[in-house]
């Protein structure tokens, strides 16, 4: 299987949309009092955020920069599972919803994590060695 050109085809990224969906569903239940809306809207930013932090990290480069957004993304998936915690404790979410919101951001989180490992051990595996340089010669020392 080659490799992945496309932000869509990332599993973590269908599995995050996937969570938005059911996110989405969610908060339109959800009352309109400042609990309900401050959860709904703090909820749906974080787990939009996971897809979209992939997504922007995927247009720039593999590298350094690429990690960097797999980081952010997997920070606002546990911004998700917080809000989610928050809607259990408060009583907001059918025991059936929450159980599966909560089984997806696992798997974004385990998929995101593992992601982050093999970039960070690609990346230190395909850095050159500094270079060493023995000079023996106090003139070629001078010269530099």
């Amino acid at each position: 299987m080659g490799e992945v050109q496309n932000y869509k085809d990332l599993p973590v990224v269908q599995r995050a949309f996937t969570l938005v969906q059911a996110v989405d569903t969610f908060v339109h239940t959800l009352p309109s009092t400042p609990q309900g809306r401050t959860v709904g809207d703090q909820l749906f930013r974080a787990a939009t955020s996971i897809g979209a932090n992939i997504a922007e990290g995927r247009g720039r480069d593999m590298g350094k920069e690429y990690e960097r957004f797999l980081r952010i993304a997997r920070a606002s998936a546990n911004e998700t599972d917080y809000w989610l915690h928050v809607a259990h404790d408060c009583r907001l979410v059918a025991e059936e919803d929450y159980t599966r919101m909560i089984g997806l951001v696992d798997e974004c989180l385990r998929m995101l994590s593992t992601m982050i490992t093999r970039l960070r051990n690609r990346n230190s595996s395909t850095r050159e060695e500094p270079a060493v340089y023995n000079y023996t010669d106090e003139q070629e020392i001078a010269d530099l």
